[in-house]
């Protein structure tokens, strides 16, 4: 049988026990809702990048005097991204984007061509029509930690692209030397619709300061099965035969620069979360 002070010690020893229970499970109940609130983080990011678009398919019929060129051009993009425990995140923006397409002419004569009065030189002519495109990207973002500040992600997306001269349709003509003699006619159109949907891939790096704000690079793929516009061409006057169809495209690859910040709050809970761990 326990004497009174052997009582009174297992009761204090009880009492402790349970009371360290108690604490220990506030504590970790305190960290866990700590983790959460200052690891879930809301973000704006500021994008730019220069993306070269894929040639204007041509469609040759006879010789191959129209060509396709690559399309480069500038892009800027505003995003807000809310990243959980700052691993996975998920990014909403808006962009503007001006789309040139251009076509080099390969000389098919000896004598020099002249465009709207002016004599054009060898070997080639860039023709290029520009689209004003407003784009919604949407996408998930995977982040891989390499140290303490410095990280690898990838990134999965959608987007939409809204044409903002829409819709068009032209006729171009490119005369030669000689009066009233056409060398070449363009038909531009618009495709069946302004708004094209977009699939887009990037990997990339990034630097998070101590502050929270990052600065990243990132390479990007984007492909659409959607034609932003089509068209026909046909040379005269020569003794051969040289015309057929084209049809553009949104496709392009690109390099990105990313520059992210936190808003005030998220600064706080940054700070906030530094002095916990440093506890």
């Amino acid at each position: 049988m326990r004497s009174f002070k052997d009582n009174c010690f297992y009761m204090s020893r009880t009492v402790v026990f349970k009371f360290a229970t108690m604490l220990l499970s506030f504590f970790l109940a305190y960290e866990s809702k700590a983790q959460v609130s200052f690891k879930d983080i809301h973000k704006i990011q500021i994008s730019a990048s220069m993306d070269v678009y894929s040639k204007i398919n041509v469609g040759v019929n006879g010789e191959n005097i129209l060509r396709g060129r690559f399309s480069p051009t500038p892009k800027l993009v505003l995003n807000y991204s809310y990243y959980i425990k700052d691993i996975l995140g998920l990014n909403a923006g808006l962009g503007f984007t001006i789309i040139p397409y251009h076509v080099g002419i390969k000389h098919p004569v000896d004598y020099p061509i002249t465009i709207f009065g002016d004599s054009v030189p060898n070997p080639d002519y860039y023709y290029f029509y520009k689209h004003y495109v407003y784009t919604l990207p949407f996408s998930i973002e995977k982040h891989f930690q390499l140290s303490k500040q410095h990280y690898f992600s990838a990134q999965l997306g959608v987007e939409m692209n809204f044409v903002l001269n829409y819709p068009y349709n032209i006729g171009v003509g490119y005369s030669t030397g000689f009066p009233d003699k056409y060398f070449l006619q363009i038909e531009l159109h618009e495709s069946k619709s302004r708004v094209l949907f977009a699939y887009f891939f990037k990997i990339g790096y990034y630097k998070q300061f101590t502050k929270g704000n990052t600065l990243g690079f990132n390479f990007k793929l984007n492909y659409s099965p959607q034609l932003l516009g089509v068209g026909t061409y046909k040379f005269s006057n020569f003794p051969y035969e040289s015309y057929g169809d084209l049809k553009w495209d949104i496709n392009h690859v690109g390099l990105e620069m990313v520059y992210g910040f936190l808003p005030i709050k998220n600064k706080k809970k940054l700070k906030k979360e530094s002095e916990i761990e440093k506890f």
